[in-house]
């Protein structure tokens, strides 16, 4: 493998970052192999003309050259590889990576809560971000009417537990256990957490307004 080889190989592996591991480890058998051959050609060329003579340069200087050679090769190549995962690919940002996406409602076509008698997913084909969230619509048009107005159709309470804000925290809702109060899109964590909460809907709203107001910028484990 030629070094313009390789270069061409690590620029059109660097948008394959899940499968580096995979590749380096496959890389080192081969660089091993050709290693070996080139350390073991160069050396009996000059040095091993005589059969013993060979024997003894595989057996010492050979294995400690290619072991050296193969270690700077890994060290290189890790660098390039950690060079290129840091380097800003034009019209990329870390936002868009899939590591970095996060879905909103589970996936869920906000729209549909309220058109709808069932709620209905979205599909990556029609995504809207807000506030660094992917929400997914099942259709362009579904998409628009949510861009249109997103406050309308966006859950209370960042999409977090309805109940949960009214007693100050940030539990992890289920979009499956919903309510439309007034207009309004609420999630609550389960069926028994929403059993508590529509004891007083009003009542809790209220509070978990007033508590949203200290808690929204805290993380969950902060509460």
């Amino acid at each position: 493998m030629s070094m313009h080889g390789l270069g061409a190989w690590l620029v059109l592996s660097s948008g394959y970052s899940n499968y580096w591991n995979n590749e380096f480890n496959i890389l080192t058998i081969l660089l091993m192999d050709e290693l070996n051959y080139s350390a073991c050609h160069s050396l009996c060329k000059g040095k091993a003309k005589s059969k013993s003579g060979i024997n003894n340069l595989k057996g010492h200087h050979m294995t400690r050259t290619s072991s050296s050679l193969v270690s700077k090769f890994k060290f290189f190549l890790l660098s390039a590889v950690a060079a290129i995962s840091m380097v800003a690919v034009p019209g990329i940002s870390a936002a868009d990576t899939v590591a970095n996406s996060v879905i909103g409602a589970r996936g869920y076509d906000l729209t549909t809560f309220f058109t709808s008698e069932k709620p209905a997913h979205g599909t990556g084909h029609h995504v809207a971000t807000i506030d660094g969230v992917d929400y997914l619509f099942a259709s362009e048009e579904n998409k628009k009417t949510f861009l249109a107005n997103p406050e309308k159709y966006l859950p209370a309470f960042g999409g977090y537990c309805a109940y949960g804000a009214s007693i100050g925290k940030k539990f992890v809702a289920d979009p499956d256990v919903y309510d439309i109060v007034d207009n309004k899109l609420y999630f609550n964590l389960d069926t028994k957490i929403r059993a508590i909460w529509a004891k007083d809907i009003p009542g809790n709203i209220n509070i978990a307004k007033t508590n949203w107001k200290i808690i929204a910028s805290k993380k969950p484990s902060e509460l």
